[in-house]
């Protein structure tokens, strides 16, 4: 439970950084998630995630990448 609870809430996160980062591309485009969703997310990445996961997203050798090919790839 625990695992699949930490699944969700990574999914959620990098559904929220990935809107958050489109919001700069297309300011009007209606997604499935809110600004103020995708800023909670993004704050919760930064506040529990990024220390290992780094803020881009690439990893460390202690956390894997959560972005780029060898992540697409296993997903």
């Amino acid at each position: 439970m625990r695992k699949k609870t930490g699944l969700l809430v990574t999914a959620a996160t990098l559904a929220g950084i990935g809107l958050w980062g489109a919001g700069a591309v297309g300011q009007n485009a209606a997604g499935p998630f809110t600004q103020a969703q995708a800023d909670a997310g993004h704050q919760a990445y930064t506040e529990s995630c990024a220390m290992c996961h780094l803020p881009d997203l690439a990893g460390t050798n202690d956390a894997p990448a959560l972005a780029g090919t060898a992540f697409m790839g296993a997903w």
